[in-house]
């Protein structure tokens, strides 16, 4: 039997595709290597609901449309990231998939006190070179 450590780096995507399809927690994956997402704290979700309900109060005029974790979001082949939200100011915008979105006119991570660097960096660089306009 393999554990979760020993597999690292050899996963490909369409395993993940299938683990996440069926996870009850985040998981995002780069480049063969899966990673599990801390579980949200209550101040968290306050943070994520309070500006969930601004920015669909913002779109509702434009038709756009936001969406909060989990939504897988592939920011490149073999990466895939969980945002804690997602929008696009159209909500016909062909990036918006149903098992995933392509892209983004805007994501947002609240930062996690576990490991501040993987939302402050590695994601800002992998949204960034996703040419997401808006992190």
């Amino acid at each position: 039997m393999y554990s979760l450590k020993t597999i690292q780096g050899l996963w490909t995507e369409q395993q993940y595709l299938a683990l996440s399809d069926k996870a009850t927690g985040l998981i995002e994956f780069d480049d063969g290597l899966i990673e599990m997402l801390p579980m949200p704290t209550d101040k968290h979700q306050v943070i994520l609901l309070f500006l969930y309900d601004l920015l669909r109060a913002f779109l509702r005029a434009s038709g756009g449309k936001v969406l909060v974790a989990p939504l897988r979001l592939q920011v490149r082949p073999g990466t895939f990231r969980e945002p804690d939200i997602l929008l696009v100011r159209d909500a016909r915008d062909p990036r918006r998939q149903e098992r995933f979105w392509l892209g983004a006119d805007l994501v947002v991570e609240i930062v996690s006190p576990d490991d501040p660097e993987r939302d402050t960096v590695t994601k800002r660089a992998d949204y960034a070179a996703a040419s997401i306009p808006e992190y």
